[in-house]
């Protein structure tokens, strides 16, 4: 657990951008470490929906915006974009979380490779055995997140 958590801190310390969940710190705990980040309070977008009749399209926006932060301005894929990885703050901001299985545009993450992946976000070519997640599989993800 300890490296794959040390894992995701060496990929997320260093993601700065007003919708990527800032990465605040880590802490241990009875022997138990924790990756620390900022609160969003309304939880992940779909719950906070359901409360809420908030700015969708401002959210989704922003959502974008945190992609292609990722796609362009980093060359990197985020692997595992889905509905619970987006949270929303208490001053309805959008944040991108989760970067366990960010990769380099090109050496994406294998569709496969963790259990915990819904397939329902994967595209088609990544439902084939061995293919990898691109930047172009994280926008069918975002889009199926949309539509859901």
């Amino acid at each position: 657990f300890f490296q794959a958590a040390n894992s995701e801190k060496l990929k997320w310390e260093n993601l700065k951008h007003p919708n990527v969940l800032p990465f605040l710190g880590t802490a241990l705990f009875e022997d138990i470490f924790f990756l620390v980040s900022e609160f969003a309070e309304y939880g992940d977008i779909i719950c906070y929906l359901g409360m809420e009749n908030g700015p969708i399209l401002r959210l989704l926006y922003e959502v974008s915006d945190a992609i292609k932060y990722l796609h362009v301005e980093l060359q990197k894929a985020h692997c595992d974009i889905k509905p619970d990885n987006i949270l929303v703050t208490r001053t309805r901001r959008a944040l991108l979380c989760d970067f366990a299985t960010v990769k380099g545009d090109g050496a994406g993450s294998s569709a496969n490779s963790a259990s915990q992946r819904s397939a329902l976000y994967l595209s088609p070519e990544c439902l084939e055995d061995n293919k990898t997640r691109t930047t172009a599989s994280d926008m069918w993800a975002f889009g199926i997140s949309i539509a859901q």
